[in-house]
């Protein structure tokens, strides 16, 4: 379609919705759920991250599954818009290229680990993700998000308004794991 244009049509029983966004004034396309990213992270944790990113540190993401290192890196390249990521990109770095983790230059990579043996790239400006427990590891020189607070609100609101029941129980489990 053309930008700002949708074509809805039907493919192997289920009603498809391609569409352009209009450049530059709507997100580029996503292919996964934001809520969910937002439930695995807290929408707290995720502002953090994007503030770290948007400062160009170096950020290594892990979990266990490949789904949930996918959702969480293209989600933050995605959130950035109107910029762009241009540095190192590597949502699911093989174990066999593990040494570029010192590479000293900003980079966004993803790990599949079972277990918490990263020990070693706990330097000064890495940000350490586990994805699977909601944990963010900050790099030491980190300033503070001016009107963070409210930022957050304003963010948990629109989950609720957009979200439906399912913001709401995002909403809630956050509250109460934060108790």
């Amino acid at each position: 379609p053309s930008p700002g244009r949708s074509v809805r049509f039907w493919c192997l029983g289920e009603v498809m919705t391609l569409s352009m966004p209009k450049v530059p004034f709507e997100l580029n396309q996503f292919d996964y759920n934001l809520l969910e990213f937002f439930d695995m992270l807290g929408v707290e944790n995720v502002v953090k991250l994007l503030v770290i990113v948007l400062l160009e540190h170096q950020v290594l993401v892990y979990s266990s599954e490949f789904d949930k290192l996918m959702i969480v890196c293209e989600a933050v390249t995605s959130l950035m818009y109107p910029f762009k990521w241009p540095h190192v990109y590597v949502p699911i770095l093989p174990p066999s290229l593990e040494n570029f983790l010192d590479a000293p230059v900003p980079y966004i990579m993803g790990l599949l680990r079972p277990t918490t043996d990263l020990e070693l790239y706990k330097h000064g400006s890495v940000c350490i993700l586990d994805i699977d427990h909601g944990e963010l590891e900050l790099p030491e020189e980190l300033p503070e998000f001016p009107y963070e607070c409210e930022f957050i609100k304003e963010l948990e609101d629109a989950i609720l308004q957009y979200g439906g029941r399912e913001g709401a129980t995002v909403l809630k489990e956050h509250a109460i794991e934060q108790r």
